[in-house]
């Protein structure tokens, strides 16, 4: 017997939240059932929703509940009583994960136009690497200016290799 299913139909089923018995709201569904599956689904249902608090009890023994205000919620949105007990349990989404998020990409972008201002540009005419006394600025990569030096050194050689042809 699929409970869920049962309770599902009941919650859907309910006109009057006030005042509702499980068995002749399910009177149409439970009619090939034995005396004994009726009870038996009848304190399953019982069980679920009291212990959920989707029911409140009217008077005890009596067989006759009334909807608690998450009761009425479950069957305002329509939807399945697992669907809804995962929808009730899943955590809000917590703001200070955007903080963190933010503040990683604001680090991200500082450092990396940080670095592409001090990267230095190679003339295309292969002049050599000149600052001005006066300016601090060095190049960025070092490669640069082992790149001037070799040129530097190509250009007195071909200078001294054209003396001696």
């Amino acid at each position: 017997m699929n409970t869920d299913k049962y309770f599902n139909e009941l919650i859907s089923r309910i006109e009057n939240p006030l005042e509702f018995n499980i068995l002749v709201t399910l009177s149409e569904l439970v009619d090939n059932l034995t005396i004994d599956e009726k009870n038996e689904l009848d304190d399953k249902l019982k069980t679920i929703g009291v212990s959920k608090g989707y029911f409140n009890i009217i008077n005890d023994g009596t067989g006759w509940y009334a909807l608690s205000e998450l009761g009425i919620e479950l069957k305002e949105s329509n939807k399945l009583h697992k669907e809804f007990e995962k929808k009730r349990k899943s955590k809000p989404f917590d703001k200070k994960y955007i903080g963190f998020g933010l503040t990683a990409i604001v680090i991200i972008l500082s450092v990396v136009w940080r670095c592409e201002d001090k990267k230095e540009v190679v003339p295309v005419d292969n002049q050599s690497y000149h600052p001005t006394e006066t300016s601090s600025e060095k190049p960025y990569n070092k490669t640069v200016e082992k790149e001037q030096t070799l040129l530097d050194t190509s250009k007195t050689k071909t200078a001294s290799d054209q003396k001696n042809d």
